[in-house]
């Protein structure tokens, strides 16, 4: 009689997480809309998998990450020769602007459980051109691994506003000048790595 009764409890609590579509005519909200029109789910994520049903994201994060951050993200892309020349390990699909940073795992991008970019690591992929002032609106990222490209042009100061930046990894680029002194009072950064200045 007990393993009955064990039996209906988990019955019911298989139920409770069962998804029942909308009844026609019945209001459903923003979230379930994206999912059930685009196959957008917004959330908690980590490790590229949702691990809880999204509630409470702004309805301009339709891909779990920051307008701010993921346009950012583009702009480095584009700024560092990824559309003119092409990065080396980054197939066309990888870094795609109709595509999502996080959800859809853009190569060398790391984001936190919330959605935000928290490392950027891209050494040795061919960049190019000077480093685009946009990374200093990733505000969340811990981790800059830039060595073993071509980076060109001075270290852009903007880089030390990044508060929770832990690791700057620089070296062997074509850089030039001294490393601005904001960097030097990021009150997080344990590691620096930067070529001797060439002039």
């Amino acid at each position: 009689m007990r393993g009955c009764a064990v039996l209906t409890v988990l019955v019911a609590c298989s139920l409770c997480f069962t998804f029942v579509p909308p009844v026609q005519g019945q209001e459903i909200d923003v979230d379930t809309q994206l999912f059930l029109e685009k196959g957008i789910q917004r959330g908690t994520f980590l490790n590229g998998k949702w691990i809880s049903y999204p509630r409470n994201i702004p309805i301009e994060w339709d891909c779990a990450i920051s307008p701010t951050e993921k346009n950012a993200l583009w702009d480095f892309f584009i700024g560092t020769g990824g559309l003119d020349t092409g990065w080396r390990h980054v197939a066309a699909d990888k870094w795609n602007n109709r595509t999502c940073p996080c959800i859809h795992k853009w190569r060398g991008v790391v984001c936190d459980q919330v959605g935000h970019v928290v490392a950027l690591n891209l050494a040795g992929f061919g960049l190019q051109n000077p480093i685009p002032s946009s990374l200093g609106k990733l505000v969340w990222v811990k981790s800059v691994q830039l060595q073993v490209n071509e980076l060109s042009g001075p270290i852009p100061p903007v880089l030390g506003t990044l508060v929770n930046l832990e690791k700057l990894f620089l070296q062997n680029n074509k850089l030039s000048g001294a490393v601005p002194y904001s960097i030097s009072t990021l009150p997080r950064l344990t590691q620096l790595f930067v070529d001797k200045p060439k002039d």
